[in-house]
């Protein structure tokens, strides 16, 4: 989605002079980042236009169609190996009864997938921890496609956050924001347009959250001290790679229509010799006659050599391997698939580069996510964020194994564990990491407590009766 932003936003009624100033900062954030996140959108969405070098393309070419869906790839491989799976709250089973009700009803293993997308393609992404109607937490997360944040470098925290909460499309396809909202340490400051033209007015509330932090909390993407916001993962090599990889494409396409035609030529010849039929149906035809020259001389016919598709192959393997090393993806993934199958540990090896890109970005973004948690117990209860965190919970969000074992090898690797750790095949950890969803688990458990129950009762029944079954005498 494309945004025009207004920075009228800034002169909105009811709006503080030092918060005019803070919204106008953000504002510039968002504004100074937009054309690379536009940039970096369109490669994702495989929109990109053909970046023609001026001397293989013919200009009745240029025009050609083609995409290149590497950028998508390089995220999208990423997000299929990052699957968050709720929180885990370690002696706490209030706060436990608390997160897993905020994660189904927020759906927050959906809203992960699409969060982790966007801050993988543009740097970062936002979540938002608010109040609902009902008094239960409620969470947002918003692209930085829609949002801006300032940092404070001091604090080695974020200062202050604005998104675009929703938007009107006019008759011309221009999307323009309708509703902004300014998040302080204090305030979430509601900016709100009074139309949708883009000369509207906007007017300003205050609403205090009352959590004593800022109630927003930002996923970054391989951040820096530099760059606390992150990087994307569409970087400028990607680009200039898809670039490559896209004239290639169009080279080859051309390469193959004159392999499949390659050129003939008639010598000698009086006029033109086709007359009536053009130089395509002649080529196509299985006979044609051309006469003798007025001098008697027999025209001659030629082809010029085929030319090799080869150099052209041969390049876009190169470009695969280059891409590779760019993303730590194996090449496979970006077309060059090898007729040999590999065995298992020799797939694991090409991929442990993307698994430990995955682990690393698990370990940040679960750093948010349990911000996210905390902020999330202190709305619902109505305390402080700072009061939850003097608490001391031990709060873990989870997350699937990224090398994404096949069922045999994880059932295999914790049948051994259990064989050494008889409990481990008692605990829910054991049927997660077998694959098993959370509402499985749950009733997994319970029938297995049933079924204790039942064998204690059974053997309670045969030491008073004598076993008898219960129809011994008394």
């Amino acid at each position: 989605m494309s945004l025009t932003f207004p920075f009228a936003v800034a002169e909105a009624r009811g709006l503080t002079g030092s918060d005019r100033m803070l919204v106008k900062r953000l504002a510039d954030a968002w504004y100074g980042h937009l054309s690379r996140n536009v940039l970096r959108h369109t490669y994702y969405t495989m929109r990109n236009r053909l970046v023609d070098l001026g001397i293989s393309v013919p200009p009745e070419l240029k025009n050609l169609d083609a995409a290149c869906g590497w950028a998508k790839k390089c995220v999208d491989v990423m997000v299929e190996h990052s699957k968050f799976d709720g929180f885990t709250v370690v002696g706490d089973e209030t706060s436990q009864d608390v997160l897993d009700a905020v994660t189904r009803r927020n759906r927050l293993r959906t809203m992960y997938r699409k969060a982790t997308t966007s801050a993988l393609e543009q740097c970062f992404c936002l979540y938002f921890v608010s109040q609902g109607d009902d008094g239960k937490a409620h969470v947002s997360a918003y692209p930085a496609s829609a949002s801006g944040a300032t940092w404070d470098y001091a604090a080695n925290r974020m200062e202050a956050a604005m998104f675009v909460v929703d938007v009107n499309v006019d008759q011309f396809g221009i999307t323009r924001p309708t509703w902004v909202d300014v998040v302080t340490d204090e305030y979430v400051i509601r900016i709100v347009a009074d139309g949708a033209s883009s000369d509207s007015t906007w007017r300003a509330e205050y609403e205090k959250h009352g959590l004593g932090h800022l109630p927003v909390f930002v996923a970054p993407y391989e951040a820096t001290l530099e760059r606390p916001f992150g990087t994307s993962r569409i970087t400028r090599e990607v680009m200039g790679l898809i670039d490559s990889a896209v004239r290639a494409n169009v080279n080859e396409e051309i390469a193959a229509a004159f392999a499949a035609s390659p050129q003939k030529y008639l010598l000698g010849t009086d006029g033109d010799p086709f007359g009536q039929v053009n130089r395509w149906q002649a080529y196509i035809g299985s006979i044609f006659n051309i006469d003798m020259t007025a001098d008697g001389t027999t025209p001659s016919f030629g082809q010029l050599p085929q030319p090799s598709m080869q150099p052209a192959s041969d390049h876009f393997r190169n470009l695969c391997g280059k891409m590779a090393a760019a993303t730590g993806i194996h090449v496979s993934q970006f077309g060059q698939v090898h007729d040999q199958p590999a065995s298992s540990d020799a797939i694991y090896a090409e991929n442990e580069p993307l698994i430990l890109k995955v682990k690393d970005w698990n370990e940040d973004v679960g750093d948010t996510l349990t911000d996210v948690a905390i902020a999330c117990i202190a709305t619902e209860e109505g305390t402080t964020f700072e009061a939850i965190e003097e608490r001391g919970l031990t709060i873990l969000p989870r997350f699937k194994n990224p090398a994404m074992p096949t069922l045999a090898q994880a059932t295999d690797a914790n049948v051994k564990i259990a064989s050494v750790v008889p409990e481990f095949a008692m605990t829910p950890t054991f049927w997660r990491s077998n694959g098993y969803g959370e509402e499985e688990i749950v009733t997994i458990m319970a029938e297995l407590d049933d079924a204790r129950a039942r064998n204690t009762a059974s053997t309670v029944a045969l030491d008073l009766f004598g076993g008898t079954g219960g129809n011994g005498n008394l």
